[in-house]
């Protein structure tokens, strides 16, 4: 689907992001032009409108319809990454809360499987950047929940691989490396355990100035005592 200029493509973020609910000009001005719109914007907006119109004809499920001083996308759920994930998100934590974990982990592997990039990839402006962080950090939430899914599954070496490229993406992030360090444990990797708290302890003091906090120290020391641990509750 060619969805043409980066401001066509910011408009049907913007939609999506609030599907099947309205989208005042205002908004729309804040959103692709920082809220220092150019002469003739409604203009503007409106061939935007009626490009993104022409381009969803052939997929009869959407469609955006034009309110007083604003517009509505209309899209079923199971049509937008983000409805989705919430959606499995809720019930996955549902799930997890009666003990449920395979049902958990199947719904929080839906969950993730919305994810393919970083979100509003492409999309530029400061209003789609504060979103992208948002939509970030409540990605970051469910992936930790669907890491404390396996490790009460006891998928210990799933959880490993999977973590590992996510830790190395958010190095300062205290919980991901907790996990991280009680999967490599649990799976009878102690010496990586505690090199990834090492490897840690190191980023978190050069780019923070500070040691980690109290849960990542103390599990480095049960871990160099050889307690047993418990899975974390995410």
């Amino acid at each position: 689907m060619q969805l043409g200029e980066p401001k066509q493509q910011s408009l049907l973020a913007l939609f999506a992001l609030h599907r099947a609910a309205f989208v005042s000009i205002t908004e729309i001005v804040e959103a692709l032009w920082d809220g220092l719109p150019p002469a003739r914007v409604r203009n503007q907006i409106q061939v935007y409108v009626s490009r993104l119109r022409r381009v969803l004809t052939p997929v009869a499920t959407w469609a955006i319809h034009t309110e007083p001083d604003g517009y509505l996308l209309e899209v079923p759920a199971d049509r937008v990454d983000l409805a989705v994930f919430d959606n499995a998100v809720r019930r996955g934590t549902t799930l997890a809360r009666s003990g449920n974990w395979p049902a958990a982990d199947r719904e929080l592997h839906t969950a993730m499987a919305c994810w393919r990039g970083r979100a509003l990839g492409g999309v530029r402006g400061d209003f789609f950047a504060r979103h992208a962080a948002h939509l970030e950090e409540r990605r970051i939430a469910a992936f930790e929940q669907h890491l404390g899914v396996k490790l009460a599954l006891g998928q210990y070496a799933e959880a490993v691989n999977s973590l590992r490229p996510i830790v190395a993406t958010y190095p300062l992030h205290e919980g991901l490396r907790h996990g991280f360090m009680i999967a490599l444990y649990r799976a009878g990797r102690p010496a990586e355990a505690l090199a990834a708290y090492r490897e840690g302890r190191s980023q978190i003091i050069d780019q923070l100035g500070i040691e980690p906090g109290p849960e990542l120290r103390s599990l480095e020391r049960r871990i160099l005592r050889g307690d047993p641990i418990p899975n974390a509750h995410y």
